[in-house]
């Protein structure tokens, strides 16, 4: 997988959760602590949520304010749980209608009868005009606390983009346009967002990215909170360094937050360039809240993969940069090929400035670690960092890769010391006849039963069929332990939802 794969999409978010400043919502119930060491690490600040570097290693998607981390949805329904005929995105009796919404997690995880499922009707959203090629559909592309009231919002695109607003229920209708998620006149491009909190006064702010020409870019931050109509506090335009918008540097025209300071600092900004199969760097600008124009923070490392994580305890964030070692297809160097080499996650200090010391390298030589290393091994084409083992310390997560006829994922366990030791665990397929790697994704790293240790969650988007837009999916649950995840899933799928 490649970095920007694993970093970018239309809209990055993160969510304030049930104790953010002004929540509404109840607090977090008190939960068990999984502990695998004597020693408790301090607390370690977590980066941005899902959809940031690392899928999902972040803060909780909490839309009902329990405390509880849950799970946004996006499908279509089955002709046994919507009676018609027709596969366009009608409404919600109609076989095949769209719809996106949430599955609530608990003390015993996420739970499938705990759901809300929300169409255009209920959404009161107009039918999309039936039409040839791809199937329409509903489908979310972030959520945040954006109103700042305790419950996470799902931000959810259709033939425009719209807020619909968290609660005690959970989301609900009706869906609210969103002024801001247009491109503006003169626009060469579709807009960019991350969505984090950038002047660090604990309220969720949204950074619009836009292409308004050659190489010339709009950058405007809109403070949050946000109001009912979709309206941030304030927006003021962002001067961008020129360094940080060359044309030598060919941006892709997209940026997530990334957190390079810690919690309370106010995140940064990660801009993509555009790759191939090659390893590539990234450029990150310091917070954008204070109004004067970002300084550089500096690049990432060439890599295929980017993680933010305390894996050391020391209160500030380490980055992880992943490179897989299988060399570019359109190379035809052979053995002398400099991206061919065992795969590898590299882990740099937060403490000696960003991906400024020298940094500490994991490969399956690690003790625990399944396998030795090769050539074009593959080790490192995944990577995520959370707190898997409750310690208080951020794991390395490599994985999970399908190996023969099972699934294989290292932790790598955080510690004072960095990263020391291992342990790879062979888990049971997601879904029945998902035997290959594009089936099956990790969705999220997040604890979902309040234990304090991260779960790993893995979807098969295509258990219903080869077109997953018509079909339903299935999802598999491997609760984190003090020794890493269990090898045993809770399961469920959308079939019936």
């Amino acid at each position: 997988m490649q970095a920007a794969a694993a970093v970018a999409c239309l809209l990055a978010a993160t969510a304030c959760g049930a104790d953010a400043p002004g929540a509404a919502g109840p607090s977090t119930p008190p939960a068990a602590q999984v502990n695998a060491h004597p020693e408790p690490g301090p607390a370690s600040p977590q980066p941005p949520a899902g959809d940031t570097p690392g899928p999902g290693t972040g803060p909780a998607v909490d839309f009902d304010g329990d405390g509880y981390s849950d799970l946004a949805l996006e499908g279509r329904r089955s002709a046994a749980e919507a009676p018609g005929k027709g596969s366009g995105d009608g409404g919600a009796g109609e076989a095949g209608a769209a719809y996106v919404g949430a599955v609530f997690g608990g003390e015993n995880g996420l739970d499938p009868d705990r759901r809300v499922v929300l169409t255009r009707d209920d959404l009161d959203l107009p039918a999309a005009e039936p039409e040839p090629g791809p199937v329409r559909r509903l489908g979310v592309t972030g959520t945040a606390d954006l109103d700042d009231d305790g419950f996470t919002d799902m931000v959810v695109a259709g033939e425009g983009r719209y807020v619909v607003w968290g609660g005690p229920d959970g989301p609900a209708g009706p869906a609210n346009p969103l002024p801001w998620q247009e491109p503006g006149p003169g626009a060469a491009s579709a807009v960019s967002y991350a969505v984090a909190d950038f002047d660090g006064d604990g309220a969720v702010d949204v950074f619009r990215f836009t292409e308004v020409g050659p190489y010339r870019y709009d950058a405007r931050l809109l403070r949050g909170p946000f109001d009912r109509s979709g309206e941030p506090s304030t927006t003021s335009a962002v001067p961008l360094p020129p360094s940080a918008t060359t044309a030598e540097d060919i941006l892709s025209g997209r940026v997530v937050p990334f957190d390079a300071a810690g919690a309370g600092r106010g995140s940064e900004l990660l801009f993509l360039r555009h790759e191939d199969e090659s390893p590539v760097s990234h450029i990150v600008l310091r917070s954008v809240g204070g109004g004067a124009a970002p300084e550089v923070l500096g690049e990432t490392p060439a890599g295929h993969e980017l993680a933010a994580g305390d894996v050391d305890g020391d209160g500030t964030p380490d980055l992880l940069v992943g490179a897989h070692g299988i060399p570019n297809n359109e190379n035809q160097l052979g053995e002398t090929d400099p991206e061919l080499h065992p795969g590898y996650v590299e882990v740099y200090s937060g403490a000696d400035g960003f991906a400024a010391g020298e940094p500490e390298r994991i490969t399956r030589a690690l003790p625990g670690v399944a396998g030795r290393p090769t050539d074009a091994d593959g080790f490192g084409d995944l990577v995520m960092a959370a707190d898997v083992q409750g310690d208080g310390y951020a794991d390395v997560i490599v994985g999970p890769k399908l190996r023969g006829d099972e699934w294989r994922v290292t932790v790598v366990s955080g510690s004072a010391a960095g990263a020391t030791s291992a342990r790879t665990v062979g888990l049971e397929p997601p879904a029945p006849g998902a035997d290959e790697d594009a089936a099956v994704t990790a969705e999220a790293v997040r604890d979902y039963n309040g234990d304090g240790a991260a779960d790993l969650l893995m979807i098969n988007r295509s258990a219903g069929g080869e077109d997953w837009t018509r079909g339903h999916a299935a999802y598999a649950l491997y609760p984190g332990t003090g020794e890493g995840f269990s090898a045993v899933p809770a399961r469920f799928s959308t079939e019936h939802f």
